[in-house]
């Protein structure tokens, strides 16, 4: 599944949450409460990942959202001279989205599968 489809269908469920979400409030008999904030709380961590998807640059917490490495391992490597390239303007450190993928690439580790 490519990264586009993977976003059309959490846009497309943040949709369907909002819509249900409404639903919800006419009736509120219709659901739980807990599981209606448990839900709430799943979809605003969806739509901040989504919305980081269409960000040409990010953060370091931004990183660990989007790419899964901890902004202390992060620093770390900057500190190393190792990982993926970054934008350092006066004390701010962000980190190119096209620099974090080619980063990716170069640690790809190919298997007997991968012909």
């Amino acid at each position: 599944m490519t990264d586009q489809e993977l976003l059309k269908i959490i846009e497309c469920r943040l949709e369907q949450a909002a819509k249900f979400k409404e639903l919800s409030e006419k009736d509120s008999s219709m659901i739980d409460q807990d599981v209606l904030q448990a839900l709430e709380k799943k979809f605003d961590q969806a739509a901040k990942v989504v919305a980081l998807h269409h960000k040409v640059s990010l953060t370091p917490e931004e990183v660990e959202a989007l790419y899964g490495y901890h902004p202390t391992t992060l620093k770390n490597w900057r500190y190393e001279g190792r990982g993926p390239k970054f934008v350092k303007d006066g004390g701010i450190i962000r980190y190119r989205q096209k620099d974090l993928q080619a980063y990716q690439e170069t640690r790809l580790v190919r298997t007997q599968d991968m012909r």
